[in-house]
């Protein structure tokens, strides 16, 4: 009698994955997208770097989750702090700038997605709703 080899099960979160793909959609620069189908039927799709970071053979909570997607993000923005050698003294400055453009740009596409529901906006996706309507939000400081 044989043994069947049981594939291992993946997580994402707190959500068990029942299939992944990758996606014929690119990011933003033009890396991979995997689209994913969750074990309760529900789907999403993200960049294939965020994927190979956040999938695991056990199940977590949705706050080990955010961090595994952030830490990586805060890395790659310190790298580019390092490598133009941004000034201590222009962090806050620079800081309290970013975030005010990313709000700015939320509210944009928001307000063009005006009585239609959304669950969970990304930045790719004020990016692109920005650019349907001839607001180009990478330029827009």
């Amino acid at each position: 009698m044989t043994e069947e080899t049981k594939e291992q099960e993946k997580f994402i979160g707190p959500k068990k994955i029942k299939e992944s793909v990758i996606s014929p959609k690119l990011t933003y620069l033009k890396n991979s997208v995997v689209d994913i189908e969750y074990e309760d039927g529900t789907k999403e799709s993200m960049p294939q770097k965020v994927f190979e970071v956040v999938v695991t053979d056990t199940v977590s909570d949705w706050s080990s989750l955010r961090e595994k997607i952030v830490t990586p993000i805060v890395a790659s923005i310190l790298e580019v702090l390092l490598e133009s050698e941004c000034s201590t003294n222009y962090l806050d400055y620079m800081i309290s700038k970013l975030k005010a453009s990313v709000e700015e740009n939320i509210k944009k596409a928001e307000s063009c997605l005006w009585n239609k529901y959304v669950e969970d906006l990304t930045l790719a996706d004020v990016h692109k709703i920005l650019m349907d309507n001839q607001d180009n939000p990478l330029t827009k400081i």
